[in-house]
């Protein structure tokens, strides 16, 4: 092997930890709640693996058909397809990071949480650079229980917010308006008077 080849591998290696690592601190500081929703998320790895498979198929699908046109359009909407998944994986992921993150603990983790994902986030990243079970396993599953985690955050997110008032049959009003509805019921009006 010449000095380049070695020079090449290194880059590589190195500038695949920072890229990961810039992702997964980046998910942190924009996005905390969601990264520690989808740090709780990976205690079922099963669960958010099948929700990440799901999710992704149809939009792989899709940019596979898209990518084997020859229109350069299509295959610019094909990587628009894939291009957001990849980026809420990296978010979710970043749960993953946290989770490995805190079973190194630090005496600043309680002034500065964000390093729980770098110590987190170096120890991932060194494990997907394994050849063959790193780059074809690790990383994939990676992505995609990332990509699951994050659809189970949004998903009980959603349900969340449901209104239960109007599930059980009451007016759907909004809690500051029930009183002013309410208070205008019981008051009788002159008009109502001389009718």
């Amino acid at each position: 092997m010449i000095m380049a080849d070695v020079l090449t591998w290194f880059l590589l290696i190195t500038g695949s930890i920072l890229v990961l690592n810039a992702y997964w601190l980046a998910a942190i500081s924009l996005a905390p709640r969601l990264v520690d929703k989808c740090h709780i998320n990976y205690r079922r790895p099963l669960l958010i693996t099948a929700l990440g498979l799901l999710t992704a198929a149809p939009f792989l699908a899709v940019a596979i058909l898209l990518g084997r046109a020859n229109n350069p359009a299509l295959k610019a909407l094909a990587f628009l397809c894939v291009a957001p998944g990849i980026v809420f994986a990296m978010t979710g992921s970043a749960g993953l990071a946290r989770k490995v993150g805190e079973g190194l603990p630090s005496t600043e983790d309680d002034k500065q949480p964000w390093r729980r994902v770098l110590r987190g986030g170096i120890v991932v990243a060194l494990t997907l650079l394994l050849p063959l079970i790193g780059w074809f396993i690790l990383f994939p599953w990676t992505l995609i229980s990332g990509l699951g985690a994050v659809t189970l955050t949004l998903w009980n997110r959603r349900k969340a917010r449901a209104p239960t008032q109007h599930e059980e049959g009451q007016p759907h009003a909004s809690a500051a308006a029930q009183p002013v509805m309410s208070g205008m019921a019981t008051t009788s009006s002159p008009v109502d008077a001389n009718v």
